[in-house]
């Protein structure tokens, strides 16, 4: 052995290490338990997703799709009525509040999946998809009700944060 062998760290040690008896991990003893375990009965199960009738596949598969589809184009949606929002909201003096009502959707999209993947975990995604989708359309809702520029902000803000959920929770 050469002295570079010596300090090399990633080379093997020349001798085998040994590992008593008492530090070798032991054979699992029960089965896991945990009631968060996904199983299924079977290969036949008709709770797998796998064995879902073709239908409710592409149910599922289309409701996650417009959800994901939605979202996105609702950011930009008010794009060709940002001129008279403005008028209508008093913002005509800054086009800085101009944007602002268009891009806050977007932080909103950004900071809520931060939220609503860790729920999705907890509550499921089915419900956290329920829950974010009422959200959304609530806040749009006072959106299009807003009659001051910082309720506005606001709306689009929690609105965006809603939206994101499916883009969080359906990839999973």
């Amino acid at each position: 052995m050469t002295e570079l062998d010596k300090h090399d760290l990633e080379a093997s040690s020349p001798t085998p290490i040994s590992i008593p008896n008492s530090t070798k991990p032991s054979p699992p003893k029960d089965k896991d338990t945990s009631p968060n375990l996904i199983t299924w009965n079977g290969p036949d199960d008709p709770e797998s997703p796998q064995n879902w009738p073709r239908n409710l596949k592409w149910k599922n598969t289309w409701s996650i799709s417009l959800f994901v589809f939605i979202s996105p184009i609702s950011s930009s949606m008010i794009a060709p009525a940002m001129n008279d929002l403005a008028q209508s909201l008093d913002m005509i003096h800054s086009e800085f509040e101009i944007y602002l009502s268009l891009s806050i959707f977007i932080l909103g999209y950004a900071i809520g999946p931060v939220f609503f993947g860790p729920a999705s975990e907890v509550y499921g995604r089915v419900r956290i998809l329920q829950v974010s989708n009422l959200w959304y359309l609530g806040w749009n809702l006072g959106c299009g009700f807003a009659r001051h520029k910082g309720v506005l902000f606001a709306c689009r803000f929690l609105a965006g944060a809603g939206g994101s959920a499916p883009l969080a929770v359906g990839g999973q």
